[in-house]
């Protein structure tokens, strides 16, 4: 158990994530109990460069620590994959990637720069972070090719497989709050349920709550 609280970076995807969106409620809830939260408003969301988003995040890393715990959704997700792939950037302690979209879906959006700017580098990935999760369904329409083809097995993240039903794990797709990210994010705090202390501990993943409540 850490003697003090980690602080938890947030990052959302284009558009960002509106009220409702289970970034927004997981905001609420860490906030409820607490715990330090910062979730940048990262400029131009509905037609960013990354490049840009990239010099925002790293300092937003920088001012949170080493203990930093980073839960990023869709484009925010291909964020700290390219982020963490520079020599420069600040490592954190967890990370949780949710529903990255495919490159070449980003290619066909047309309104994103910078996204192929760089590259990702599978070895600094391996010391950007103690752990790092990437969650997906494979019914993702922002991810044809599948979450784990283009990245989790490349870049050897750890995948966790959620239900088909989950699609982009979005309000569209009927995501309003979601436990499974709170408890995720609470592991290692005062807060986290005794069976869920171990970030490494893949039996936290069994469970996928239907979004709607806390549980």
């Amino acid at each position: 158990m850490r003697e003090t609280s980690p602080t938890f970076v947030i990052l959302h995807g284009l558009d960002g994530s509106p009220a409702g969106h289970w970034q927004r409620c997981l905001e609420e809830e860490l906030l409820s109990r607490g715990l330090r939260v910062r979730f940048p408003d990262l400029p131009l969301k509905e037609s960013p460069d990354l490049r840009d988003w990239m010099d925002h995040l790293h300092s937003t890393l920088c001012d949170a620590g080493p203990d930093a715990v980073v839960v990023a959704h869709s484009l925010g997700a291909v964020l700290w994959m390219q982020y963490a792939s520079r020599p420069d950037g600040a490592a954190v302690d967890r990370v949780l990637l949710v529903a990255p979209p495919g490159l070449a879906e980003l290619d066909e959006l047309g309104k994103i720069r910078g996204h192929r700017a760089g590259y990702f580098h599978r070895e600094r990935l391996r010391f950007a972070a103690k752990t790092v999760f990437i969650a997906g369904s494979l019914q993702d329409p922002y991810c044809r090719r599948g979450f784990a083809d283009e990245y989790a097995r490349p870049l050897a993240i750890n995948p966790i497989y959620l239900p088909d039903r989950f699609r982009h794990v979005n309000i569209e797709s009927g995501h309003g709050p979601w436990s499974f990210a709170l408890h995720w994010s609470l592991v290692g705090t005062s807060f986290a349920r005794p069976s869920s202390e171990d970030a490494t501990d893949h039996r936290i993943f069994r469970e996928y709550p239907e979004p709607g409540t806390w549980r």
